[in-house]
């Protein structure tokens, strides 16, 4: 049972760094947005 339930920490310790990967990606998509807004003041 230990064993099982470690792989199971494992395994949703993987999951929740590869959801935190695809949350930091549209980072970029952001930034496009705040430069879009900085051109319009100027």
């Amino acid at each position: 049972m230990g064993t099982e339930h470690f792989a199971g920490v494992v395994e949703r310790s993987t999951l929740d760094n590869s959801a935190f990967e695809a949350a930091k990606s549209p980072t970029w998509l952001a930034l496009i947005d705040v430069l879009g807004r900085f051109r319009q003041w100027f």
